[in-house]
């Protein structure tokens, strides 16, 4: 996790409006059945964040920032300035009583403002973390608390997919929402014409694409992925909730090319494997023209 000066970052703007995406697309799916699947009425919707009507472009911190770097996988409460998960923005309406949920890689990034989110939509959260992140899995607990809800959390390694999804759903009493958010970024640099671009916004060639790292990377990811997703499964009580994968590669394509080499692929399988479970599949990876440049 690093925050770069003016020569290496991603628009703090737009970084926001994809996480903001992914986000309120994971929770609209499952809130979309909260009633007809728990027998209850949310509570009366009201605004999701007293700063819904302001411009995002200018409402939070702006680059250039201070250089710094962390080593992986970094921490969150150790950025300047601190990112903005909605710890203090966020307000729910209980569009996901009696929910319980399961996310890994919950203690930063998309992982916490989904796990804030759910918890204050009256959901409980157990979530996966390094042993790294401590100090962000701390806070995040704390704030899970806060709005009421269980919180549980589990240390993760690569061993661990399976065993992660029972250990969260016994003291939860079951699981509803798995949102597989943990994963490690590999940048590709490409060779570039014109004037220097920010190294990660450069776009590669396709043998940049293909090297060993970013591959061995993604076969990692879709891997436990696969994992993840079919204890999931075996796992569940009632069958006719939705999954909902949200995914950023396919929006982020133009500045991290490798990166959705195979989504159309996994998003086909997840589907197709689903469908005997009697689940539908949401693919979430909203865009909207001008949010991340082309390069």
């Amino acid at each position: 996790m690093m925050n770069h000066d003016q020569h290496d970052y991603v628009p703090d703007a737009a970084r926001r409006l994809v996480v903001g995406s992914m986000a309120g697309g994971i929770l609209a799916a499952y809130a979309s059945t909260a009633s007809a699947d728990t027998g209850t009425v949310p509570a009366k919707a009201g605004p999701a964040s007293p700063m819904l009507k302001q411009n995002p472009v200018t409402q939070y911190h702006q680059p250039p920032f201070k250089p710094q770097e962390q080593k992986w996988p970094g921490l969150a409460s150790k950025m300047v300035p601190r990112p903005d998960h909605g710890e203090t923005t966020y307000k729910g309406s209980g569009r996901l009583a009696g929910r319980k949920a399961l996310i890994t890689g919950g203690d930063s990034g998309i992982g916490r403002a989904a796990a804030i989110a759910f918890a204050r939509e009256r959901a409980d959260v157990a979530f996966g973390y390094l042993p790294e992140e401590q100090e962000d899995a701390d806070e995040l607990v704390d704030l899970i608390k806060a709005a009421g809800q269980k919180a549980c959390r589990h240390i993760r390694n690569e061993a661990f997919c399976r065993k992660l999804v029972d250990e969260a759903a016994t003291p939860l009493g079951g699981l509803d929402i798995l949102v597989s958010n943990a994963a490690r970024l590999t940048r590709v640099h490409g060779p570039q014409k014109g004037p220097p671009r920010p190294p990660l916004l450069r776009r590669g060639g396709l043998s940049d694409c293909l090297q060993e790292e970013p591959m061995a990377g993604d076969e990692i990811e879709r891997r436990r992925l696969q994992m993840l997703i079919e204890q999931y499964l075996e796992t569940r009580k009632r069958r006719h909730d939705f999954v909902s994968i949200a995914n950023a590669e396919l929006a982020i394509k133009a500045v991290m090319p490798h990166c959705p080499v195979s989504s159309a692929a996994l998003a086909e399988m997840i589907a197709a494997g689903a469908v005997t479970y009697g689940l539908g599949v949401l693919f979430d990876a909203r865009q909207t023209e001008g949010e991340l440049p082309v390069v």
